[in-house]
């Protein structure tokens, strides 16, 4: 407990500088995982307790979405992550990053668009009053270079899609660039 509350700190610490990120080295390379139908395509999301380089990757990548068509954010009650669409990250890695956007002011909840629907909290057959976010590829380029391609959600005429890309710096993975590669 006291490693995690460790690495919790210290992820803190240094996300609160924009997107530099400290990161362990990352072996894979030129390695694409997806996710259809909500459901991981490369099924290795490790359950242990240690955290990886995911969770830095993700907050990296997740906060580059939220900052992209702000308008999205108007009123927002909650951020929804789907959870599950977090290839490859750890329980651990998951309870950083929603701690991390804990910072929003916000409820931050694992939902999907389905769950949202399911529990009621889709208005009118599209609106939220939140935002979704969705991780839809995780692409390794080299070991310094990663792309992250997923979506923000707010509605039907209201979401974007989102392709970001990170590179390792002196040791830390900052945000290259963050395009919306489509709009609702």
């Amino acid at each position: 407990m006291k490693k995690l509350l460790l690495i919790l700190v210290l992820v803190l610490s240094t996300t609160s500088c924009a997107n530099n990120q400290m990161l362990s080295n990352n072996n894979e390379v030129n390695h694409t995982i997806e996710v259809t139908n909500e459901k991981v395509v490369d099924n290795d999301k490790d359950k242990s307790n240690e955290a990886s380089i995911y969770s830095e990757i993700y907050i990296v990548a997740l906060e580059s979405f939220t900052s992209l068509d702000e308008a999205l954010n108007h009123e927002m009650k909650y951020i929804a992550i789907n959870n599950d669409t977090l290839i490859k990250a750890t329980e651990a890695d998951v309870d950083i990053v929603v701690d991390y956007f804990k910072m929003f002011g916000v409820d931050v909840i694992n939902e999907s668009y389905k769950t949202l629907k399911e529990k009621d909290m889709v208005i009118d057959e599209f609106y939220i009053e939140g935002v979704l976010l969705e991780i839809e590829t995780v692409e390794f380029l080299s070991e310094d270079k990663v792309v992250v391609e997923g979506s923000k959600y707010k509605s039907g005429l209201g979401a974007i899609g989102v392709k970001a890309i990170l590179i390792k710096e002196d040791g830390h993975w900052i945000l290259e660039s963050a395009d919306i590669t489509w709009i609702s």
